[in-house]
């Protein structure tokens, strides 16, 4: 389940009366994934179209005051809001959340906040919503619409997603932890070997009091950039099932690819493509399994542009 913004969907539910449907999202993202629309200011019963709203701060007080341009003063529904999402939302396990980027309800980064003193705006912070989510979802992935555009951002998010969601089920039917870490063993040391070791140690137990443990561990891991140095390392120890099945060319040329994987621009690409299809046709089963190829569904990976 993925929480989204409703005019992402297509809904006109924006302050002018329009929509910021993201069609990516509507058209192969849905086939994959349910969606839960939310839009915190119709919630709050400003209506559509309504007046735009925004937000101020003073330097002198805590908090913040969210106002509408006749200068109402509508913080208190902003609260009432957040429980009510607070309390609906208890139940309902997300795998992700993608937000309406710079909105001052769902806007993730950029938000303009205006300080009450001076009228200027010098603050760039989160939308209220956006706060709350971060405050109440911490290991649940986000992203924004701005961010969604980039094609990196967005396979990392989608990466992040499918990991939770798998997760997720592993647990929920009471399937072995260590059966769930096998399968990214590879995936999560491309990110960090001591990483994946220590979750790996926590995995043997199978001690239900550790699941959460190990969920914000795999979590943090996936939330941080791979670094190149990372990313060889594995494709080396994949390699080393191959060793005695591939012949000395295929060997010269995977590692003249991981050589120059460092520092070509395509990055490695051609090299995983290449790793992928020896492991699959020389039917090495452990890492034929593995999440390392596939994060997530071939069907988005094709479709991902």
């Amino acid at each position: 389940m993925i929480l989204i913004s409703s005019c992402l969907l297509g809904s006109e539910v924006r302050y002018n009366g329009g929509h910021t449907e993201y069609k990516w999202i509507t058209r192969v993202l849905g086939k994959h994934a349910d969606f839960y629309p939310v839009c915190p200011e119709v919630a709050m019963g400003l209506g559509v179209p309504r007046e735009q709203i925004h937000i101020e701060y003073s330097p002198r007080k805590d908090g913040f005051i969210v106002k509408n341009r006749k200068g109402d003063d509508l913080t208190s529904l902003v609260r009432r809001v957040v429980d009510q999402y607070r309390t609906e939302f208890k139940n309902i396990e997300f795998d992700g959340v993608i937000l309406q980027a710079k909105s001052p309800s769902c806007g993730l980064e950029r938000v303009k906040y205006f300080n009450y003193d001076s009228g200027v705006t010098d603050r760039y912070l989160q939308g209220f919503f956006a706060q709350f989510l971060i405050l109440n979802m911490i290991d649940v992935p986000k992203i924004d619409s701005g961010r969604f555009h980039d094609l990196d951002s967005r396979i990392h998010f989608l990466t992040q997603v499918f990991a939770h969601y798998r997760f997720r089920i592993h647990r929920k039917l009471k399937l072995p932890i260590q059966d769930f870490h096998r399968d990214y063993k590879y995936f999560l040391m491309s990110y960090h070997q001591d990483g994946m070791r220590e979750l790996g140690k926590i995995a043997a137990r199978n001690d239900e009091n550790q699941m959460e443990r190990y969920r914000h561990g795999l979590m943090s891991m996936l939330a941080l950039p791979r670094k190149k140095t990372n990313i060889l390392n594995t494709l080396y120890h994949m390699m080393g099932y191959l060793k005695k099945r591939i012949s000395r060319q295929e060997k010269e040329y995977l590692y003249r690819l991981f050589s120059q994987s460092m520092t070509s621009p395509v990055g490695f690409k051609e090299a995983d493509r290449l790793l992928h299809f020896l492991i699959e046709k020389n039917d090495i089963s452990y890492l034929k399994r593995q999440y390392y190829f596939n994060p997530f569904p071939q069907d988005l990976m094709n479709w991902i542009r």
